[in-house]
């Protein structure tokens, strides 16, 4: 049975999301970020352990509190309330970065250009 040294020798061919695609970012699990290092090192780029730290650790405590707080919802308020409230935020998440962008595109105030 052959073993895997490192991860640029497994047979991996996973096709990455476009560099510039909107959320290209966003949604990644550790399985994830594990396959796009090997896929790095394949392609010949090196990925230091505190960069993939760096960019990992936030996303997974984020999905852990999220996980946390439907799970403790759930427990406490039951399923019903834990899905309304989890569809406010929602909402709201999705509202409040159109509500910007339509406030910079609303006339009548006047910014002061940035000083260079």
């Amino acid at each position: 049975m052959p073993t895997v040294v490192t991860l640029a020798d497994a047979p991996i061919s996973v096709p990455l999301p476009p560099r510039h695609a909107p959320n290209a970012s966003a949604h990644h699990s550790t399985s994830e970020l594990v396959t796009t290092v090997g896929i790095l090192e394949k392609d010949g780029h090196y990925m230091p352990f505190l960069k993939f730290l760096r960019f990992g650790a936030p996303i997974m405590f984020l999905s852990v509190a999220i996980a946390g707080g439907f799970l403790s919802g759930y427990i406490l308020l039951g399923l019903a309330e834990t899905n309304l409230i989890g569809a406010i935020i929602l909402a709201v998440l999705i509202v409040l970065p159109l509500l910007r962008r339509l406030r910079r595109r609303l006339p009548g105030e006047e910014r002061p250009a940035p000083e260079a």
